[in-house]
């Protein structure tokens, strides 16, 4: 046992400093600990999406197994920041991330669009019109420890209302205890097919873009693995394998 714990060791460190790894080295993954369809979603009690199939895709290449974590997402960034974990996946580039996050551009994962939802028919409804500055004053739904783009979250004319999960802002939201949430559009498409925004409309047009990432952890050297995933992804892009996952997810294909 103990000869195998030093050769387990090894092969972790070989894989770090971007060595030739173990086909059995395992990579410790956070996410968010919900639903976000089409990307990350379980699905009879096993984790799906097209962020993970892709991220496990990219791992199988480079002989790596992917342990996936979901947990509270200022938790998960947490981790991340301490090197608790290896990874974390779903996650958008910011300043500050940068300080603890390795982002390589071939190690996207997709894009997303975000925006305002409102009671449906709501005069505020009416009122935005794609800036800031029509929503000024009002009580904006957030989800706590999500980034929405600089503008938005250095706007001082806007008060930010933290909830802990997406489901806490629509259900906010109906008790009229907000005056609009700020969530992800497919996020609202999927709660939408679900049943569960009955009576709330996406506002647009949509107020920001973000690139989704797999980033890693700066607390330990992680550059040669990120770089090894960022050369897998670029490849995988190029098949029929890839496109094929697109498809199965209904994914825009410019991502």
């Amino acid at each position: 046992m103990f000869l195998r714990n030093i050769v387990i060791s090894l092969s972790l460190l070989s894989a770090v400093s971007g060595h030739a790894s173990a086909p059995d080295q395992e990579l410790i993954i956070v996410r968010g600990d919900e639903n976000y369809p089409p990307y990350e979603y379980t699905e009879n009690n096993q984790l799906t999406g097209f962020h993970i199939e892709l991220v496990k895709q990219a791992a199988k290449e480079i002989q790596i197994t992917p342990v996936f974590k979901s947990v509270p997402w200022k938790r998960a960034l947490s981790m991340i920041e301490d090197g608790t974990a290896d990874a974390i996946t779903f996650i958008t580039k910011t300043t500050v991330r940068e300080r603890f996050s390795l982002f390589l551009e071939e190690n996207r994962l997709s894009k997303s669009y975000s925006g305002f939802i409102a009671l449906t028919g709501h005069h505020l409804s009416k009122r935005y019109d794609g800036t800031l500055a029509s929503i000024e004053d009002l009580n904006i739904g957030v989800q706590l420890g999500f980034k929405y783009g600089n503008a938005f979250d250095n706007a001082s004319n806007i008060r930010k209302i933290e909830l802990s999960s997406a489901d806490k802002l629509y259900s906010t939201l109906y008790a009229k205890r907000i005056d609009l949430a700020i969530v992800s559009q497919n996020e609202f498409l999927e709660h939408q097919s679900l049943g569960k925004a009955q009576g709330i409309e996406f506002l647009k047009p949509a107020f920001s873009e973000f690139t989704n990432y797999l980033a890693f952890t700066k607390a330990k050297d992680m550059s040669g693995l990120a770089l090894r995933f960022a050369n897998a992804f670029k490849r995988f892009r190029q098949t029929k394998a890839y496109r094929a996952l697109v498809k199965k997810y209904h994914i825009p294909e410019n991502q």
